[in-house]
């Protein structure tokens, strides 16, 4: 008898985000107002997202029991740098430099509110994911906050309010 085969179940979006322009909103974490024109089609999107799925299909599966938070998150992490590298390197083979470079962007916006998924600063950098990495992605929407709030004059509530209200202001 043969060895059983691996097999991979990946959920799709579903259909209220099978569309570039509901999805890359989420990931940016921007409304599509906010965000420039979002280049290709959505099918580039569709297989850009089929790669960066696939890529964690085939990622070795990892038992988080016994990890720390900070170990459980570098390994979190790392997973999703490269699943994100095999999409934009897919992209690029592909002549979708545009595209490429608005994942990335969308990694890049989106990680003030997500840091599992604080991509963007790893993207075509060799070596590991490391604490340092994580706790940069954790701190960044704070760190962003406390700027805007020291330059602009106002108050930490007033800088995230401004954040969450009028982020083209902020």
């Amino acid at each position: 008898t043969a060895a059983p085969l691996p097999v991979c179940i990946v959920n799709e979006r579903g259909s209220l985000l099978d569309h570039k322009n509901t999805f890359q909103p989420l990931v940016s974490a921007q409304d599509l107002q906010r965000i420039r024109e979002i280049p290709g089609w959505t099918d580039h999107w569709d297989h850009m997202w089929g790669v960066h799925e696939g890529t964690h299909c085939n990622q070795p599966a990892v038992n988080t029991s016994g990890m720390t938070p900070d170990q459980e998150a570098v390994t979190i992490l790392r997973d999703e740098t490269q699943a994100d590298q095999a999409a934009v390197d897919w992209a690029r083979r592909n002549g979708l430099n545009d595209i490429a470079q608005a994942f990335i962007d969308h990694r890049a916006l989106g990680a003030a509110f997500d840091h599992e998924h604080a991509t963007a600063i790893l993207m075509d950098k060799p070596g590991p994911v490391t604490i340092d990495h994580i706790n940069a992605a954790r701190t960044f929407r704070s760190e962003m906050i406390s700027k805007v709030a020291t330059d602009q004059g106002l108050s930490q509530v007033d800088a995230e309010a401004m954040l969450n209200d009028r982020p083209e202001e902020f």
